[in-house]
């Protein structure tokens, strides 16, 4: 698993992951990818979404308001 920040690709209207081992990207994040997010000092297992009807990206049973920065792994 590596271990990075999400951050919000205007271009692609994508979330990705910016890793920072070593300053790769993931690739952009799909409806449906799987990975762990760091809240509260545990690690939940989660996955990305995208709702049409607001026509914004959440995650499946984390509660967050804004998942830019958000530590992640993958």
């Amino acid at each position: 698993m590596r271990e990075g920040r999400m951050y919000y690709k205007e271009e692609s209207d994508r979330y990705d992951i910016f890793f920072t081992d070593d300053c790769n990207r993931y690739g952009g994040l799909s409806c449906g990818t799987v990975f762990e997010i760091y809240i509260h000092g545990e690690w939940l297992p989660t996955r990305i979404e995208y709702s049409a009807r607001k026509e914004d990206w959440y995650l499946v049973g984390v509660d967050v308001d804004n998942l830019k920065g958000l530590v992640v792994r993958i």
